[in-house]
């Protein structure tokens, strides 16, 4: 190759590899020098106790040096905390940078310097990330004279990248140490150790495309007819909460921020829908609609985590609606997995009060598909939306929000019938702006440029006995470059025309306008002029701001409920018979009327009282009740709860006497106690008959026990056929004859003669008994005829004796015994 040639292309080498080289550092920068913030040293094994003196002086270049004047053995000088280098994040390091001044009176070798990690307080350099060979010596400084000694190290020597890489220069976590390398006498002047970085910043980011709103394509989710789409959609019972739309989640503030970016006073936050009630028209039983076309599938209440029933509707758009609290009856379709095709205006179901609620409303929520999923299961919460989107001044805090990666999704006007910003161009003659039923007029020479002035409803609102009675109106106005005026050479005049508002809670000749001062956070009150057959309310302002027209509330105060309970009752709760129960409603003395008293029996689907609600069924019951007055004051949620119990006890009896049973029907001697037993089933036993002791003798005798369960109803046992006898039986007998005579050894016919008294005999025994021992004859009965001997020996003096018994038991077990005899007389006597 020609020389000429040759240098041709070593040219074109140089400038590729150079223009490499620059297009790769072509954004690479250099910190400033910084020295460090603390400079200390030690004694090393061999040293004499001759430490670097003046240590303060080894962090700045002043010419004064910290020095080691003698020594026979190493010495150490270390840097540390060199502050904020201000490297971007993200950024790469490529190259250190040492720049040291000093002098050095060494050996050849001169002195060396090396980067480790900070290690424990007694082992600070802990390591050294210097390769062997570089070991940054510094020949430089080895001279009598102040010099001073630089190096550019990349950072892909040695383990210097993890020594020093991002994070421990961000958080200074390296030290560097200069030492000398031989055991030899020396001294050394260093005025400064200073170090710097090169680096990469990272490469900006592309900017994020703005997203294109979505088309609006939903309505409200029932029939407004006879207001407004503004007069109902601003005035929601409550917000969708841009800090924490979490619903039900514990957050942290007490206020709700809307979609306006205010920070709202609202008993319900974490809100991730609205709520609309009766005071857009919505009760118990309002149809509730489509708000779009789509696949609508069914939630039931026990799957719903407190919002009752529910459907979904798939929008086909990434965007699916929420129905919730519904009614369980005319629901469009009320089985899980199954689908149904619906159109916009639909009627999907009612209004009802499933799920947690303190009210009639509707729950009104928008999810988005916020991963593209093709599925909403996984979109909560980020996919929770505000259909009427974001307009604060400032970035939505909800699409700020992260959890798991992800982040809440963007949100804009979805609704098709909300009206855009009204824009009008006013000239320096005047000229007015309407926007509804509020009128703004701007008169001659008001502004010295011809003005654009910006209209838009905003939300109704509320300073506490004060409320709106038509949506308020944020009013802006600009010049021609685009600056907003802020200076108004003669006032504006506002006027609101109220004829379709509803006043029926406000009092109408409070009526004023009034204006937000953003510096107090303040409604302030602009003096008002009201036209009470006009229907119109007239201020003037000399600025622009967000307006209301608000009037004092008449009617604050919660309806109450009394209850009425028609019955045969018992004890507590308990009732014997149906029962009717009234629920008489009350407002308060100067109220705007009932709305209506709503109930619920058992936990089943809430209803409106209309007539007295009879109950049959035995057992408990329970009625919840809620009363609501036409000023939309609701009262507090009450619970009456009774039982039904028409069955009288059971009643049985026990019989006994000295502890054992007594059968009825039979005869005793002894008393008979009679105990009464009960039992209920249901009410349970409140009273019954103590054990009563019959004493007294008789026939079949009775007694009757009484029960009484808790209800009152009663029941009877008698316990009959007692009979008790204590009387032993009589007993009257004789023989005939009573005297055999004469002694003739002859037998002689002798009749039992007797009767007994006793008219429940149950045995009786007769026996005779000889004296002599001979074996008697048997009798059975009075009037028996027996043949007895009428001999006797002559040696018995006192005659031969035949004795008869008789023994007789009742059937009370009472016993009698009697005796008579039948005498053979001796002759002694007998002449």
């Amino acid at each position: 190759m020609p020389r000429s040639a040759f240098r041709i292309f070593l040219a074109i080498l140089l400038f590729g590899l150079s223009f490499l080289y620059f297009a790769a550092n072509a954004h690479a920068d250099t910190t400033p020098y910084r020295s460090a913030e603390l400079v200390t040293t030690d004694n090393v094994f061999g040293s004499t106790n001759v430490n670097f003196t003046d240590l303060g002086n080894c962090s700045e270049t002043d010419g004064l040096s910290c020095n080691r004047s003698f020594a026979r053995g190493y010495g150490n000088l270390y840097f540390r905390n060199f502050g904020d280098f201000g490297i971007p994040d993200g950024s790469t390091i490529t190259h250190v940078r040492i720049r040291v001044t000093g002098k050095a009176d060494v050996p050849v070798l001169g002195l060396g310097t090396a980067v480790s990690r900070i290690g424990p307080p007694n082992n600070l350099f802990k390591e050294s990330c210097t390769s062997p060979a570089d070991r940054w010596t510094m020949y430089a400084l080895n001279s009598s004279t102040i010099k001073v000694y630089n190096a550019t190290t990349p950072l892909t020597n040695g383990i210097l990248s993890a020594c020093l890489s991002f994070s421990n220069v961000k958080t200074g976590n390296f030290i560097f140490r200069i030492h000398y390398s031989k055991p030899n006498p020396w001294s050394a002047n260093i005025d400064n150790f200073e170090v710097a970085f090169d680096y990469t910043p990272p490469e900006e980011p592309s900017p994020t495309p703005t997203p294109t709103p979505p088309p609006p394509f939903l309505d409200l989710p029932w029939d407004y007819e006879g207001k407004s789409f503004e007069e109902v959609v601003f005035d929601p019972r409550s917000w969708f909460d841009h800090e924490y739309p979490l619903q039900n989640v514990p957050c942290c503030q007490n206020k709700v921020l809307n979609y306006t970016g205010e920070l709202k006073d609202e008993p319900y936050r974490s809100h991730n829908g609205y709520d609309y009630g009766s005071q857009n028209g919505v009760f118990l039983g309002t149809e509730v609609l489509a708000a779009a076309d789509g696949w609508a599938t069914f939630k039931p209440e026990s799957q719903s985590g407190g919002a009752g029933n529910v459907i979904k509707i798939d929008h086909g758009n990434d965007y699916q609606t929420w129905y919730e609290h519904l009614s369980p009856q005319s629901l469009i379709v009320d089985s899980v997995g199954e689908q149904v095709y619906v159109e916009k205006g639909q009627k999907i179901g009612e209004v009802g009060m499933t799920g947690k609620t303190t009210g009639p409303h509707i729950h009104f929520s928008v999810f988005k598909d916020s991963n593209n999923s093709d599925s909403f299961d996984d979109d909560i919460p980020w996919g929770a939306v505000d259909p009427l989107g974001w307009e604060g001044n400032y970035d939505d805090p909800w699409t700020l929000f992260e959890s798991n990666g992800r982040n809440g999704s963007q949100s804009y006007n979805l609704f098709i019938a909300r009206a855009p910003k009204k824009e009008e161009e006013i000239p320096t003659a005047g000229g007015s702006v309407s926007l509804g039923d509020i009128l703004i007029d701007i008169f001659s020479n008001t502004f010295n440029t011809e003005v654009k002035i910006i209209a838009d409803y905003g939300p109704f609102e509320s300073a506490g006995l004060i409320k709106s009675v038509m949506p308020s109106i944020f009013l802006d106005v600009f010049d021609n470059i685009g600056q907003e005026v802020t200076e108004f050479l003669e006032p504006v005049t506002i006027t609101y025309d109220y004829t379709d508002a509803d006043l029926l809670n406000i009092n109408e000749d409070s009526l004023k306008i009034y204006w937000f001062n953003e510096a107090t956070g303040e409604w302030e009150a602009l003096p008002s002029f009201i036209d009470s057959i006009n229907k119109t309310v007239s201020s003037q302002t000399t600025h622009f701001s967000q307006f209301a027209l608000m009037g004092e509330i008449k009617d604050l105060i919660p309806p109450t409920t009394d209850v009425n309970i028609f019955g045969e009752k018992g004890e507590d709760d308990w009732y014997r018979s149906d029962i009717n129960i009234e629920l008489n409603r009350n407002d308060n003395d100067g109220g705007v009327g009932m709305q209506y008293t709503l109930y619920t029996l058992d936990g089943s689907n809430w209803q409106e009282y209309t007539a007295p609600i009879l109950f049959y069924d035995v057992g408990e019951h329970s009625v919840t009740y809620q009363s609501f007055d036409k000023a939309e004051n609701t009262e507090e949620r009450k619970n009456i709860t009774f039982n039904i119990d028409k069955t009288p006890p059971i009643m049985t009896s026990n019989l006994s006497t000295d502890g054992n049973p007594y059968i009825s029907g039979t005869w005793t001697n002894k008393n008979v106690l009679v105990d009464f037993q009960c039992t209920d089933s249901l009410s349970g036993v409140s009273w019954v008959t103590d054990p009563i002791l019959v004493s007294t003798e008789g026939k079949n005798q009775s007694v009757t026990g009484e029960c009484r369960d808790k209800a009152g109803n009663v029941s009877a046992i008698t316990a009959d056929g007692i009979s008790i006898d204590r009387t032993p039986p009589l007993i009257y007998i004789w023989p005939d004859p009573s005297i055999l005579w004469p002694p003739n050894g002859k037998l002689i016919p002798v009749i039992i003669e007797g009767f007994i008294e006793e008219s429940n005999l149950l045995t009786k025994s007769i026996q005779i008994k000889d004296e002599y021992g001979e074996e008697m004859p048997t009798v059975s009965d009075f009037g028996d005829i027996i043949y007895l001997n009428a001999q006797r020996n002559d040696w018995d003096f006192d005659g031969r004796e035949y004795i008869i018994s008789i023994g007789v038991e009742d059937l009370a077990g009472n016993k009698s015994e009697e005796q008579t005899k039948v005498v053979v007389p001796h002759d002694q006597g007998k002449k």
